[in-house]
């Protein structure tokens, strides 16, 4: 019985500290892009975000109320390839105020010239001893700089 409560207990806290840093919001805006199939942006946003948020950036553990709150925005204004585009990546990063209800700006950053490559059902995976592909090296170099930047 010991044993159980133990495995128990162990199981609940792994999954207590499973808590990620960010709490991101991610849009694509594809407009300038004509004849695309609109719904590869929608999978492209939904990837990102969860890549985003559910991807440990680091050993810290946060509760909800301290994760980071950030936005990408994606502007894709051209199609390069098959599953390759070029645009603009604005950032922006906020941080609520010690003992107060609102939060403030910390980063404000706008990438003018990014070209991503995003291939629909291939899973964005991130590993810091390597470069995987350029779009998941773009959202892990911003996201270290939010961590370093709080």
């Amino acid at each position: 019985m010991t044993r159980h409560l133990i495995l128990i207990f162990c199981v609940f806290l792994s999954i207590s500290l499973s808590a990620q840093e960010f709490n991101c919001k991610v849009s694509i805006s594809s407009s300038k892009i004509r004849g695309s199939n609109k719904e590869l942006f929608t999978n492209m946003q939904k990837d990102i975000l969860e890549f985003i948020n559910n991807t440990r950036w680091t050993d810290n553990v946060f509760s909800t109320d301290e994760k980071i709150d950030c936005n990408f925005l994606f502007t894709l204004n051209e199609k390069i390839g098959s599953d390759e585009y070029a645009g603009n990546l604005q950032i922006q990063l906020s941080r609520p105020c010690f003992n107060s209800s609102y939060s403030t700006n910390l980063f404000n950053f706008k990438d003018n010239d990014i070209r991503i490559r995003y291939a629909e059902f291939e899973s964005l995976k991130y590993n810091s001893s390597s470069n995987n592909s350029n779009l998941v090296s773009l959202i892990a170099f911003y996201a270290n700089v939010m961590l370093g930047m709080t």
